[in-house]
């Protein structure tokens, strides 16, 4: 608003220039304009890109992808978490992002997984703002059941400015394996008799998935709640989500038990028998709904956000996923 004003200020005196004669109050006032030293730092602190450091703690049960919802949508447990986190961002667009996530499991409580991810965004443009990242994934522990199914993921999304409903598109790709060991104690009817099946099968994974989402969203936005320095902002999106899956499976019991028994077992990622099925071919996966709520005053923030996930596909599995969490930091 203040640049714009300056600049409005600055043309007017310079068509009383062209059209008329100056006058020494002209002239008075634009070299107050231009010499004004308080006005210029203030617009320049408006429309200058800063660096800046953000520390952040977030709880609820968002086992991986912080931006991801495809690859959210594939987590099996739903257990609860806290994850920890240190971002910087230089004003040129370039950051990085360090994250913890830790776990309590059989009465210990541990990291079981660290991400870095470097990050680029771009929104000095009038069209859209674009961002990219790359995640890595250090597991601690390769069985652990809460843990990634991948190890690398790239992410780049693109975020309109017009109209009022926004449109956007993301994309992400992801690879890498995991590990499962799953206990088997149940008994068949064969022909008439009964079968004690007993085993233990070790599965190895090999996963990589492409995905493409569409979205729409609005963000509203509440100024001077309860104090010149607060604000909120209220931002809910529709997605819709397809991806192709591709799976390579190794495991160490017979053929025959890994069909019939150790498939309906693997709760690593949420509709496995169906994705696998459809292992190769892109399809439409899931319609989702985001709601993110960000308040900030001063330099702190309260950021809690939901994600639902409708699975479209047929499965076995409930289709819909909750996932949630509530983030508290500082920026400085």
């Amino acid at each position: 608003m203040q640049k714009s004003l300056l600049l409005l200020l600055l043309a007017t005196a310079w068509l009383s220039k062209m059209y008329a004669q100056e006058t020494p109050d002209d002239k008075r006032l634009l070299d107050s304009l231009l010499k004004n030293d308080e006005m210029l730092k203030l617009i320049n602190k408006i429309t200058t890109p800063k660096s800046f450091f953000r520390v952040n703690i977030g709880a609820g049960n968002n086992l991986f992808s912080d931006q991801n919802e495809y690859l959210e949508s594939f987590q099996g447990n739903t257990p609860f978490i806290m994850t920890p986190s240190i971002e910087y961002n230089h004003k040129s667009g370039f950051g990085i992002n360090a994250t913890g996530y830790l776990y309590n499991q059989n009465n210990t409580t541990n990291f079981y997984q660290l991400t870095l991810s470097p990050t680029y965004s771009y929104k000095k443009g009038k069209v859209a703002d674009i961002v990219a990242s790359y995640t890595h994934y250090f597991e601690q522990d390769a069985y652990t059941s809460v843990a990634s199914p991948v190890q690398d993921e790239l992410y780049a999304g693109v975020l309109f400015k017009k109209p009022w409903l926004t449109p956007g598109l993301s994309s992400g790709y992801a690879w890498g394996s995991y590990r499962e060991i799953v206990k088997i104690d149940t008994a068949v009817t064969l022909l008439g008799t009964r079968y004690n099946v007993h085993y233990i099968d070790s599965i190895y994974t090999r996963l990589q998935s492409f995905s493409i989402s569409a979205s729409v969203e609005h963000s509203f936005g509440f100024y001077n709640l309860l104090s010149v320095k607060d604000g909120m902002l209220i931002t809910p999106r529709l997605l819709l989500s397809g991806g192709v899956n591709s799976y390579t499976i190794s495991h160490t019991s017979g053929i025959q038990n890994f069909l019939a028994f150790t498939k309906l077992k693997l709760k690593r990622i949420r509709h496995f028998l169906s994705q696998e099925n459809n292992s190769g071919k892109f399809e439409l996966q899931s319609a989702g709904f985001d709601l993110d709520v960000n308040y900030t005053i001063g330099k702190f923030y309260l950021e809690p956000e939901a994600y639902m996930d409708y699975y479209l596909p047929e499965t076995n599995d409930d289709r819909l996923t909750v996932i949630y969490n509530f983030n508290i930091g500082i920026t400085f």
